[in-house]
């Protein structure tokens, strides 16, 4: 019994070791591949730090919503993601963003209003 339970340990160590890895690898090659899309296009740096530059000669307007209970949110739409959605709250949130960002584009649409809607997430 000792034997098998030996075996196991290592076994599973081994998996989590690879695991957090390949976690270290892919988080890397995020990393280039986020600083490659900024040299292709600046706009995906997100929004100017200092907004006043934006506006000082245009007479554009811009709403900005910050959604704060994405969690919530996600948990009443699967019972999944309020039991796990702790793992990985980054991706909840993206993932409720976007879902947002999409009911309010058609929302405008269906009032007639054509808007640029965009995501710009922080670092």
């Amino acid at each position: 019994m000792s034997t098998v339970l030996t075996v196991v340990l290592t076994i599973n160590t081994g998996i989590i070791v690879f695991l957090l890895w390949r976690l270290a690898r892919m988080r890397n090659e995020l990393s280039a591949l986020r600083t490659r899309a900024k040299v292709l296009d600046p706009e995906l740096a997100g929004p100017p730090a200092d907004l006043d530059e934006l506006f000082k000669d245009s007479k554009t307007s811009l709403i900005t919503i910050e959604i704060l209970n994405a969690m919530a949110l996600a948990s009443k739409e699967s019972w999944f993601i309020g039991v796990f959605g702790s793992l990985s709250p980054r991706l909840v949130r993206r993932k409720v963003t976007d879902q947002a960002a999409g009911i309010i584009k058609s929302q405008l649409l269906d009032f007639g209003v054509e808007a640029d809607v965009r995501i710009h997430r922080g670092n």
